[in-house]
């Protein structure tokens, strides 16, 4: 089902919405831009303040209803949307709290770390800003029994080959991220690529620090 796109801020900041019926859904990470604690509990499932909340899958983001973000939240019109506002601002410490911090090693000017995905710890995956896609080779695909959701053209310096789209789950630092959108590509030779698109997705910022080997994951 296709769902129509509505301009959200939280507090002022954007964020990404959808219309379902007449309430306004927002994506997930406005839990982490508030400050308001959950644990996602399966697909699309949340617990929050002890309620449980049944979130809206599209295109493997959760987008939940505005009304459950936080207690104290509430609705103001602006041109196109809606700003979701909480008495206590979150543009100071709430929101600059990691949600991660990835240990790692630096080898031959890559970050390479261990990812769970399919609660299995897949080590050896690269933090590559200059790539867009999450990527893994043909055997880690195997072994994690990632579906081919299509056919996908990758092109390269040394030509073009021929992948496929497929999805994962992700557990970063506690937080799981479902149905996270991946490509297998068979020619591949490392294990995987983590590329941008994850974190434009959810809303997050990522800091590499190279000398004490980490990365830090946190709301954007």
């Amino acid at each position: 089902m296709d769902y129509a796109s509505i301009l959200v801020e939280i507090n002022g900041e954007p964020s990404l919405g959808i219309v379902v019926g007449d309430v306004t859904y927002v994506i997930w990470t406005a839990l982490n831009l508030l400050g308001t604690p959950y644990e996602h509990t399966g697909y699309g499932m949340f617990t929050i303040d002890g309620q449980t909340v049944q979130g809206v899958v599209v295109d493997g983001n959760t987008y939940l209803p505005w009304g459950v973000l936080a207690p104290d939240i509430r609705a103001e019109k602006i041109d196109g949307g809606w700003n979701f506002v909480t008495d206590v601002a979150t543009s100071g410490s709430q929101n600059s709290q990691p949600i991660a911090v990835i240990d790692g090693s630096v080898q031959q000017d890559a970050f390479y770390f261990t990812l769970t995905v399919n609660g299995t710890d897949v080590p050896d995956m690269i933090m590559d800003t200059g790539a867009f896609e999450l990527t893994f080779n043909a055997q880690v695909a195997d072994a994690l029994g990632l579906p081919n959701l299509g056919a996908e053209e990758i092109g390269g310096v040394g030509g073009s080959a021929q992948a496929y789209q497929s999805q994962c789950d992700l557990t970063i630092g506690g937080h799981s991220f479902t149905n996270v959108p991946c490509i297998v590509d068979p020619s591949f030779t490392s294990n995987g690529l983590f590329g941008l698109r994850f974190y434009i997705d959810n809303q997050l910022q990522l800091q590499l620090n190279p000398i004490a080997q980490t990365l830090t994951i946190s709301p954007a």
